[in-house]
């Protein structure tokens, strides 16, 4: 509207001029003329910036007032920042920090078993025997497995996904806390809902994976491809099963704590290693059918070790 005007009086003013020899008038006339010639000009230049700024801000009222546009917008802003913290942390992990920061985060948010996992890697020198101790056995050597075919598989596994051909093995047994953690997951619940006919019906299953989610918190921090082994029904209608996985962390990871793992394990810090939690279910009789519970003290001996995982 303001611009139509403007160009009225443009073109009014270049009328007159068609009409009147300028040069004729007086000099008084012929400034104001200039003058009022100069404002127009002025007025048009303020009014085309005037136009485009509100275009500008048209633009940016559409943006916001979309809530998709503006969401993708926000989560690209948080996401760099989010970058630029992990990347400084990063950057500052050592081997005491990270294990005081660990210890902290795991009894804050109560995953006693991620850090216990994470301590036996990085603690070259006593691989925190302790919980070891009260939990299972230690394997200098998946050679020193009395197991062939077992050994042949860590092998064959630690092979496809390092370069070593050899690691350490720790074995947890029924009545570890790892294991007890394991019962109670709902991962694990999931899995027996989805294979329970087929459990009662063969009395085994193939071997396969299962995926620990952030439900199982510690579980899900602890195991980065868990597999589900030798699972089987006894004689007794008992459940038997392993979890096996390897504690070994590959280049590229996305996780603010694997990418810490990742440095300490290329600086030497964090040695990677082979995990087998043995597990056995009891039986249970009901209405619904045959369920497992966990038996909390299924062996008082150390017979849950390797030697008779067969």
């Amino acid at each position: 509207m303001y611009l139509t005007i403007i160009n009225g009086s443009e073109k009014q003013i270049q009328e007159f001029e068609e009409e009147v020899n300028i040069n004729k008038l007086k000099q008084p006339e012929r400034q104001k003329i200039l003058h009022t010639k100069n404002e127009i000009k002025s007025a048009k230049s303020c009014t085309l910036k005037a136009k485009l700024n509100i275009s500008h801000i048209k633009k940016e009222i559409k943006e916001f007032s979309n809530p998709k546009k503006l969401y993708l917008k926000y989560s690209a802003i948080k996401d760099k920042l989010k970058q630029i913290q992990e990347d400084f942390i990063v950057d500052k992990a050592k081997k005491w920090n990270t294990l005081l920061y660990g210890k902290i985060h795991s009894t804050v948010f109560n995953m006693p078993e991620s850090y216990n996992l994470f301590s036996i890697g990085i603690d070259n020198e006593n691989k925190n025997i302790e919980y070891i101790n009260k939990n299972g056995k230690l394997y200098n050597s998946t050679k020193s497995l009395e197991n062939s075919d077992l050994s042949q598989s860590i092998t064959r596994r630690i092979t496809g996904e390092s370069t070593s051909s050899d690691c350490e093995v720790v074995v947890f047994g029924t009545e570890s806390d790892m294991a007890k953690k394991i019962q109670n997951s709902a991962a694990l619940k999931k899995f027996l809902s989805e294979n329970m006919e087929t459990l009662k019906k063969n009395k085994s299953i193939p071997d396969t994976t299962i995926e620990f989610t952030a439900l199982d918190k510690d579980l899900y921090s602890s195991f980065h491809g868990a597999e589900i082994k030798n699972i089987f029904v006894d004689s007794e209608e008992n459940l038997h099963f392993r979890i096996e996985d390897y504690y070994n962390f590959n280049p590229n990871r996305t996780s603010l704590k694997g990418r810490i793992e990742e440095k300490l394990q290329n600086n030497g810090f964090l040695k990677p290693y082979y995990i087998i939690t043995v597990l056995k279910l009891q039986k249970k009789s009901g209405n619904q059918g045959i369920k497992f519970l966990c038996l909390k003290k299924v062996i008082k001996s150390r017979s849950f070790y390797i030697i008779n995982f067969e």
